[in-house]
């Protein structure tokens, strides 16, 4: 029986575990440094944006598909193997525009409709009668998509869901559990076992997930090692608290994320409402540290598209770090050279929870290859 290692839990080791768990015949075991969903998933807004996308083919789309349609059978699966619900939004995503280049999204509408995928573009005067609860800066606004198929997902929700259902399949978690570098066998290129800060365990396959913590376990002098870089992008977001009184969707039938200008806005339960998110590279950051006046301008360029938040009281923010690969494609989902039973599956960058199930379809598909 093989043993099947994946190392990182958050939302895309999750989902891998939880996919492989439904291979015949696997042994798994999940390790992670700390406890699930605490990097880059603890600090994910969740909102899944494909079909709005402008990825239309090649890799890109094809993971955003996979994922799309998977999200549509495993969130109820999951629901259904825990007895717990996924909180989010599933009525869809609303982007406006400030300036709309109608011919443009008019081109992707087209495409999306021969692939399946509805696509609604709203004039100005139909963004008004259609969000008329919103009480919305609507002077800037030209126009508005609306997709269906876009939805939002709490993240560490998610995760949690996953972990407990691959359990339940037999998947064994080592939290707090730190995987030292890895090392191929001296005559050949396999690596045999993985070594940790409270065990050794033999293996067969290894796939990494770890987000900013793959690199260091992919050390190799070999001279065909191609190099992972990955580099930490600050994101910043808030929760906010609105008075019963205050809450525009108390007055509204609409009730989705809204999105301008990359300012994402998604309404929670209890009059509250999650604010994001900031994208800080290594010279916004000097000292590795979330950049406040950033915050501050993502505070205030949402009050300017949604006036309403000025009555909201900021209760938390929070920070975390994506992880952008440098010199290569996200995400990073490869062979790792140097090692013939090792995979990459890590540097989502921004879309770790929407491109989850796509990666680990992938994943399934390599090791489905080496099995036979």
């Amino acid at each position: 029986m093989p043993n099947i290692a994946v190392i990182g839990a958050g939302v895309v080791g999750a989902t891998i575990a939880y996919e492989l768990s439904l291979m015949s015949g696997l042994t798994i075991d999940l390790f992670d440094a700390q406890e699930p969903a605490q990097g880059a998933t603890g600090a994910a807004l969740g909102i899944l944006m494909a079909v709005i996308s402008q990825k239309t083919k090649g890799r890109g789309w094809r993971l955003r598909e996979q994922s799309l349609q998977r999200y549509r059978t495993l969130l109820p699966e999951l629901e259904t193997a825990t007895g717990k619900t996924i909180p989010g939004d599933r009525q869809g995503l609303v982007k406006i525009l400030l300036e709309a280049d109608w011919s443009r999204w008019q081109q992707l509408q087209a495409i999306r409709q021969s692939q399946g995928y509805p696509l609604e573009l709203w004039t100005r005067a139909e963004v008004e009668q259609k969000l008329s609860g919103w009480p919305l800066r609507y002077g800037p606004i030209s126009g508005a998509i609306y997709s269906p198929w876009d939805w939002q997902i709490q993240p560490q929700a998610l995760t949690q869901r996953l972990i407990e259902a691959a359990q339940q399949r037999g998947v064994r978690c080592h939290f707090h559990q730190s995987v030292y570098p890895l090392s191929p066998h001296p005559s050949s290129k396999h690596c045999h076992s993985l070594h940790t800060n409270q065990s050794d365990l033999s293996v067969d396959y290894v796939i990494i997930t770890a987000g900013l913590g793959s690199d260091p376990l992919v050390v190799n002098k070999n001279s065909d090692y191609q190099p992972l870089q990955l580099q930490p992008v600050i994101g910043q977001a808030f929760l906010l608290q609105l008075a019963d009184a205050d809450n525009p969707l108390k007055n509204s039938p609409w009730r989705s994320v809204l999105t301008t200008e990359d300012i994402h806005l998604v309404p929670l339960a209890n009059d509250q409402f999650w604010l994001g998110a900031t994208v800080e590279f290594p010279a916004d950051c000097p000292d590795n540290e979330p950049n406040s006046q950033l915050r501050e301008e993502l505070w205030q360029q949402a009050i300017a598209y949604y006036p309403f938040l000025q009555r909201a009281e900021i209760i938390n923010y929070w920070s975390g770090k994506r992880p952008r690969p440098v010199g290569e494609s996200a995400p990073v989902i490869r062979p790792l050279a140097g090692y013939d039973n090792v995979l990459l599956a890590t540097g989502h960058y921004r879309n770790g929870v929407l491109l989850a199930p796509g990666t680990a379809q992938e994943v399934k598909t390599w090791l489905e290859a080496k099995l036979t």
